[in-house]
This record gives structure tokens, C-alpha cells and sequence, in this order.
């Protein structure tokens, strides 16, 4: 096979890969902007439509699970994407048209099992297409889903009723503001969705259901490209990366324990890295708004649209700056971008303008941290699929998790502690990554 020939195909693999991930981002962050239309279809109130994202949390987890249990072990990599691309294609159309809540579930189960399944073997799939060069091709891949982040808002933008909408109760809120605390104006909006927000419209007059539909055909497109390049099998041969093995034969029996005790704390600091940085990327995403709202007294949907493009601009770039420093390098430097501009972001109160810049600052450190952070481990310890499915599960709940505290603190506590809060999750995240750097020189320095 000519080297032009694998240069295409692993190009094209790579397109439709960033492709996958992009689609299913667009599944999971549609649901928020989407779901007072979906309460709307289905005929529930509010409250109800949690389930919906305890639905998709689920499938997530048991597509993990699937992963972890190595179900798919035995499948080629790229016919398993095709096929989770199709079931998703399938829980989209269904969860966007459906009246029946029931169904409404079930189609964001499916499409959670599908999210989990390819966050995994997606990585395998670009580790198996780059080789080598794989750590700084799935940053570029994995910026596909926040390109799907962008996506899903414009979807809810052109689609949802709700998107230009606003409440009466909306200006006696802010007349309240000044004199008001946090508590009373957290209640406030509580209220708001009790009352104004939850009067069901005519589910005949909703649009949102064509959003969905646009999703669903484009994971319907992406799984018949994978499905059909299996059966042609257009492929190139060339060869895997290999590991070094725990057990190296030059190693005596005390010096392979000791290695392996320092390899299982490093595979447990980074876990912790990984799901940190999952938690802050909802932290800021899904909160920043709020936080806005609380603190300038006015709300600014462009903090997270700047938020998720440079989280976006930040991955393409590192695919560049990885090839050439390498991953652990970027993973410093992203961390230390991301510590100084949490620092600001918490020294910012009140200041608009300081705000703006720790937020690009923010972005562009938080961007690389979780993909830097998986390739690291791959590339240094070797995890398999299991093990990464397992670390990835740990990140899932720690998403929901965080993103929960940091609720309860703009609810309850001022919201000057919820930058307080960003900083702490940031500098962690460096002390983390310092005490992996120490313990890897130590296991590799163990020898004769």
C-alpha cells in the first residue's frame, strides 16, 4: 500500500471519527436548551423532565460498563463505532419525537450507551489509526465535541420556542436584585420556572423535534461511512505502538513490586486528574452563566460561547503543539494557563472586564487537560480498555458530582465562593499532575 494512500485513509478515519464525537456532543449538551420543549411534547412539568438526564447518565455509565467488561473486545474498532453511531441515530429521532415520556427515556438511554461506548473505543480507534502520533490526533478528535457543543446551542436557538422567550416575572427579578440576596434571588428564579415557565404550550406548534431530527441523520451518515468501510475494508497494514511491560525481564522480584505499587498510585493520580478535569469543564460550562447572572446582575450567553470556543480553538491548536513538545509537556502547560486564569477568575469579582479575560484564559488551559491527561496514561502506563472505561465512569460521576456542589455553592453560598472553587479544582489539578510527573521518574528510575 502506498504511503499517499495511508496518509488519506488515516486522514478520512480521522474526519469522520471527529465526526462521531461531535454528533454525540451535540446529544448530550441539546438536552438543556431543549428541555422545556421536551416537557412540552410529553405533556409532564418540570420536575419531571430530570429523568431525562438520568436516563442519559445511565447509558453512559452501562456503555462504559460494556467497555469495561470488554463486550466489544472482539469487534473490529471502527464497526463498533458505526454501530453505536446507528443505535444513537435511532435513540435521537425517537427522544426528539416522541410524546410518550416513556419512549422520551428510552431513546436518551440509547443514546447515552452510545456516548459511552464511543468515548472509549474512539480513542482506540485514532491510537490504532496515528500510532505515535495518535496522543496529538485525539485532540483534534476530541474537539469534536465541543464543536458539538456549538452546535447544539445553534440547533436550540433555531428550533426551540423557548430561545428568544422571556418571562413576566423576569423584570421583578432584577428590581429585586439590589436589595436582595443570593438566596432570595436563587428563589426567585425557582419561582419563575413554577409559574411562568412551566405553562404547557400546544405540542403540535413544537419545533425543537426537527433539531433532533437533524441529528439523528447525521449519525446516521457517520455510522454507514463506518459500517461501510468494514465490509470494504479499506485499510492500510501498518503496526501498533507496544508497551513497555511491567514484569520487564531485567527487573528482579523486589524491583518489580515496587514498580508496580508506584504504577498502580500513578494510575489512581491520574484517574483523579482525569475526572477533576471533567468536573470543571461542567463546573464552568453549565454554571458560568449563572454566576454571571449573580454577580453583574445580568445575563451574558457569550461568557460560555467564548468558554466553549476556546476550549475548541485549544484542542486543534495542541495537535500541533503536541507533535512538537510532546504530551506531558502540554499537559503542564495547559494546567498552568489554567491556574493562572482560575486565579483570576476568582480575584476578578466584580470586575466585567478581568472576567473576560480569565475566561478565554481559562479555556484555552482546560481545553487539552482531559485529553492530555488520557493519551499520558496510554502512552506511559499502558491502561487497556478496561481500565480506561473504568477511569471514564469515574469521570461521568465526577461531572455530575461536581457540577452538584457547585450548584449547592451559587445556591447557597456567594457566588464569590464558587470562584473560589474554580481556583481550588485547578491548582489541584497541577499538584496532581506533579506528584504523576515525581512518581513515573521514580518507577522509571527503578533498576539494577
Amino acid at each position: 500500500m502506498m504511503a499517499g494512500s495511508e496518509l488519506i485513509w488515516k486522514i478520512v478515519t480521522t474526519f469522520w471519527l471527529c465526526c462521531s464525537y461531535m454528533e454525540l456532543g451535540i446529544c448530550f449538551f441539546l438536552i438543556g436548551p431543549t428541555q422545556l420543549d421536551i416537557r412540552d411534547q410529553n405533556g409532564v412539568d418540570y420536575k419531571t423532565t430530570a429523568w431525562i438526564y438520568i436516563s442519559q447518565g445511565i447509558g453512559i455509565i452501562c456503555g462504559l460498563l460494556l467497555n469495561c467488561l470488554h463486550v466489544f473486545t472482539r469487534l473490529d474498532g471502527q464497526f463498533t463505532i458505526g454501530l453505536s453511531c446507528l443505535l444513537a441515530s435511532v435513540g435521537t429521532f425517537v427522544a426528539g419525537w416522541s410524546r410518550n415520556f416513556f419512549l422520551t427515556n428510552a431513546g436518551f438511554f440509547v443514546q447515552g450507551i452510545a456516548i459511552g461506548v464511543v468515548e472509549t473505543v474512539g480513542f482506540f480507534v485514532c491510537e490504532e489509526t496515528w500510532a505515535s502520533k495518535a496522543p496529538a490526533m485525539f485532540q483534534a478528535t476530541v474537539a469534536g465535541m465541543g464543536l458539538g457543543s456549538l452546535l447544539a446551542t445553534y440547533l436550540a436557538t433555531k428550533f426551540s420556542s423557548y430561545h428568544s422567550a422571556t418571562t413576566p416575572e423576569k423584570p421583578e427579578v432584577h428590581s429585586n436584585l439590589s436589595s436582595a440576596s443570593e438566596n432570595t434571588v436563587m428563589s426567585s428564579v425557582a419561582q419563575n420556572f413554577s409559574s411562568g415557565f412551566l405553562s404547557t404550550r400546544d405540542a403540535s406548534s413544537n419545533q425543537v423535534r426537527f433539531a433532533y431530527v437533524i441529528t439523528s441523520a447525521m449519525l446516521l451518515t457517520t455510522s454507514l461511512w463506518f459500517l461501510g468501510q468494514h465490509v470494504v475494508r479499506w485499510r492500510p497494514s501498518f503496526k501498533t505502538v507496544s508497551y513497555e511491560n511491567l514484569n520487564a525481564e531485567d527487573l528482579n522480584a523486589s524491583q518489580k513490586e515496587k514498580r508496580r505499587s508506584s504504577w498502580y498510585f500513578i494510575c489512581a493520580l491520574n484517574a483523579l486528574l482525569v475526572c477533576l478535569a471533567t468536573g470543571e469543564q461542567n463546573v464552568l460550562g453549565n454554571l458560568l452563566p449563572m454566576y454571571v447572572f449573580l454577580t453583574y446582575r445580568a445575563q451574558n450567553p457569550h461568557f460560555t460561547t467564548v468558554l466553549w470556543c476556546g476550549f475548541l480553538a485549544s484542542r486543534f491548536a495542541c495537535v500541533y503543539i503536541t507533535l512538537k513538545i510532546g504530551t506531558r509537556n502540554v499537559m503542564f502547560l495547559s494546567l498552568i494557563f489554567a491556574t493562572v486564569g482560575a486565579l483570576m477568575f476568582m480575584v476578578s469579582f466584580g470586575n466585567i472586564a478581568l472576567l473576560w479575560v480569565s475566561v478565554i484564559i481559562l479555556a484555552w488551559g482546560i481545553g487539552p487537560t482531559f485529553p492530555a491527561s488520557v493519551t499520558w496514561a496510554k502512552e506511559n502506563l499502558g491502561i487497556g480498555q478496561g481500565g480506561l472505561s473504568l477511569i471514564f465512569i469515574l469521570a461521568t460521576i465526577s461531572h455530575a458530582g461536581l457540577g452538584a456542589i457547585a450548584t449547592y455553592i451559587l445556591s447557597v453560598a456567594s457566588p464569590w465562593y464558587y470562584g473560589c472553587s474554580v481556583f481550588v479544582l485547578t491548582g489541584t489539578m497541577l499538584v496532581n499532575a506533579v506528584g504523576i510527573a515525581c512518581f513515573n521518574n521514580f518507577t522509571n528510575s527503578i533498576k539494577h
